[in-house]
């Protein structure tokens, strides 16, 4: 049978390695999207100006960025949707990109947007477009709002439990270094003895 100082160690070692992992774990998710966490809590975007930072841009998984819509030619078409969707495109370096924007967005050097994926929607609107355009890149602010949030509340519950984490770490290792000090060796004392 096991004291109660055995039985704490384990039970603190078992923690600690959960823990340990938790924050091996936090540390490298923060590490590969540093820049979309940092651009989420700050607000602050990279503005693109090119179809090479447009490039970098999705190769790095940007979430969000800032495009110059100041010069956009509104297409004929809109999106179904709950909402009215314009179509526009913007030039890049001779590169037409087409550019989904909410019908009160307002058409000025820092619009937000995020790269979007293809739908059937999408699709269909693409195919009626007669402007000449790079199809590798859609950019809209149709969810932007709603996936902004989203993002706030995913980076702040990663560092609070990376921050967790680190404390759980540290108390589990107190634990194993000094199990008679703990307040479970303290139960099992009084339940056992």
């Amino acid at each position: 049978m096991y004291d109660a100082s055995e039985l704490v160690k384990r039970n603190k070692i078992q923690n600690l390695v959960l823990s340990f992992f938790i924050l091996v774990f936090c540390l490298i998710n923060i590490i590969l999207n540093i820049d979309n966490y940092r651009s989420v809590i700050t607000g602050e975007c990279k503005t693109i100006t090119s179809i090479k930072e447009l490039k970098k841009a999705k190769d790095r998984k940007d979430l969000f960025i800032f495009v110059d819509m100041k010069n956009a030619k509104l297409e004929n078409y809109s999106l179904k949707s709950d909402i009215k969707i314009n179509t526009y495109t913007i030039n890049l370096n001779k590169n037409n990109i087409i550019v989904l924007l909410k019908e009160d967005t307002l058409l000025t050097s820092k619009v937000p947007v995020q790269i979007i994926k293809e739908n059937d929607n999408i699709k269909d609107l693409k195919s009626k477009i007669e402007t000449k355009y790079e199809d590798d890149y859609i950019l809209s602010d149709m969810n932007y709002v709603r996936e902004r949030k989203i993002n706030i509340y995913k980076t702040y519950i990663l560092i609070g439990l990376f921050f967790i984490s680190i404390i759980s770490v540290l108390v589990n290792l107190i634990g194993v270094l000094n199990p008679e000090k703990t307040l479970l060796y303290k139960i099992y004392n009084k339940n056992y003895y």
